[in-house]
């Protein structure tokens, strides 16, 4: 089946949702089918070489795709922009039969829902406010729309927040790329020399952080940490110029090392290259868009690429990542603010390796089981047969 994704996307970037999209438009590619994609680029690149870039910077192959790309006419509305170019350019596809539109862009999705029978899906990560609450209840409401979201807490929330029974919603989690392994004591020793300067033993603790450092992601637990173990490295591994440049001039210990940003086609590999990775999610927390709380109904990605490294994981006890995560099976859990159950939790898995390698193992398999990119596309495209 063709599939056009309308993505609210700019690439390359670093935001979470241009990630989500190019890594489900390779599972799409993976399950057969020829995928038309369109973004706003951020390079000016022409076809063939935006393709190319976005192969390398993700991490991904993309065999079967042609990018539609713009550049923003005017640098507010850039989904609106977006939705514009992209249904004017897709009159042909509208009253094909074998072709699926699964849209993250709210007014393309709008636009097409007049026009298009049960194969456009709508996919919403997010409760959304004034003008736009208005597209997404009608988007909701559609019976010839069907809605992904990413946790059964969004599904509730929206059901909820736009009084509707949301028969026709599926819950689909975020996920990982399919065939990552784990690695060995050498390859973890050779990537450590290589990436963080690190010359310790193999035995030495390592423990990481991947992700934003918008507020409500735990920076300052990790800091609590780095205090109450001055013999273990921390690394934190993300962020923006600014945000980097802020934590490295306010946390001054010598083992709390401020990384900074990695292209997604490198941070699995340093993942897994980690003895423990961390997950401090506060009970609010932001996005790039400053005034969304996305902490009761998120569903990180980060979350399911440290399942994927084979690492063991400590995690915020939240509702919502209690979906996916189960305290003392596949991670250890510790109260958001209190850094002395995260210090007990550290201290607990660098004491037991028997109980590490059940924990890293466990998530693993859940990994493997339910929680890759492929086995989600192969889940959407399944739901319009």
């Amino acid at each position: 089946m063709d599939v056009v994704y309308l993505s609210p996307s700019d690439m390359p970037s670093r935001t979470a949702n241009s990630v989500h999209v190019i890594r489900m438009v390779e599972a799409f590619c993976q399950n057969g089918s020829d995928v038309s994609l369109y973004v706003n680029r951020t390079v000016n690149e022409n076809p063939e070489n935006l393709h190319n870039l976005l192969e390398k910077y993700y991490g991904v192959k993309l065999p079967s795709v042609r990018i539609y790309s713009i550049k923003l006419w005017f640098k507010s509305a850039a989904t609106l922009q977006l939705a514009i170019y992209s249904v004017i350019s897709l009159t042909r596809y509208v009253f094909s039969k074998k072709c699926l539109v699964l849209s993250r862009n709210l007014y393309a999705a709008y636009i097409l829902s007049f026009f298009m029978d049960a194969r456009l899906i709508f996919e919403t990560h997010q409760v959304e406010m004034g003008f736009r609450r208005h597209l997404q209840h009608r988007l909701l409401k559609k019976i010839n729309v069907r809605s992904v979201v990413i946790s059964e807490a969004l599904r509730e929330i929206l059901s909820s927040y736009h009084s509707l029974k949301l028969t026709n919603c599926i819950v689909l989690h975020d996920a990982a790329p399919s065939g990552i392994q784990k690695l060995s004591k050498n390859e973890v020793y050779r990537i450590r020399k290589v990436n963080l300067g690190c010359i310790k033993k193999l035995d030495s603790m390592v423990v990481g952080y991947f992700g934003h450092l918008y507020h409500g992601r735990g920076v300052e637990i990790i800091e609590g940490l780095a205090k109450l173990n001055s013999d273990i490295d921390f690394y934190v591994f993300g962020g923006n110029t600014e945000q980097i440049n802020d934590l490295r001039e306010k946390y001054k210990s010598s083992n709390l090392h401020v990384m900074g940003y990695v292209e997604p086609a490198k941070v699995q590999t340093l993942m897994s290259s980690m003895d423990v990775v961390l997950m401090p999610y506060q009970k609010t927390v932001a996005i790039a868009q400053s005034n969304q709380d996305t902490a009761r109904w998120m569903s990180p990605m980060k979350m399911f690429e440290y399942m994927a490294a084979h690492v063991p994981i400590i995690s915020s006890r939240l509702p919502v990542l209690m979906e996916v995560l189960h305290e003392n099976v596949n991670c250890l859990m510790a109260e958001p603010d209190d850094v002395d159950e995260w210090c007990a939790a550290l201290n607990k898995i660098r004491s037991d390796s028997y109980l590490a390698e059940i924990l890293a193992s466990t998530a693993y398999s859940n990994y493997q089981e339910k929680y890759t990119w492929y086995a989600r596309a192969n889940a959407i495209l399944r739901s319009v047969l």
